[in-house]
């Protein structure tokens, strides 16, 4: 990824982690316990220095915070420590949470999209990643 581009990825995903900290939209529903922990492992992943196994595991009498490090690992795992890909990763939860947050990220994602002079997401607003999710085989 080019310079111009990670910059204008990461000025995006700072605009959207903003909007989702200061969050208190009264329409919209509490975001589950799962959306919460997969938002905090990329923005764990994207902003942190220091991977989760140069951090010790929490105690077994702080199950918040080991949920919260058994993400941030999950994350690492899932986007192998690419943070622009974690980047994508935690814009693409926002938008699909359905809430105003998200509708709010999908437009700052198609402005994203635009200045990279590709076209604007579809009406879901998914953005696209640049490596397949990991475990979306349906082989089950």
């Amino acid at each position: 990824m080019e310079v111009e581009q990670r910059q204008r990825l990461e000025n995006c995903f700072e605009r959207v982690a903003a909007r989702v900290r200061n969050a208190s939209s009264p329409t919209d529903d509490p975001p589950s316990d799962t959306l919460r922990l997969n938002l905090y492992g990329y923005f764990k992943l994207s902003t942190s220095s220091v991977p989760s196994s140069g951090v010790p595991r929490p105690s077994f009498f702080d199950p918040v915070g080991r949920a919260k490090h058994a993400a941030w690992k999950a994350a690492e795992d899932e986007c192998q420590f690419d943070r622009a890909l974690s980047m994508e990763r935690y814009i693409q939860a926002v938008i699909g949470s359905g809430t105003d947050v998200g509708r709010e990220a999908g437009a700052l994602w198609g402005e994203y999209l635009r200045r990279l002079g590709e076209q604007e997401p579809d009406e879901s607003h998914t953005p696209p990643t640049h490596a397949a999710k990991a475990g979306d085989d349906d082989d089950d």
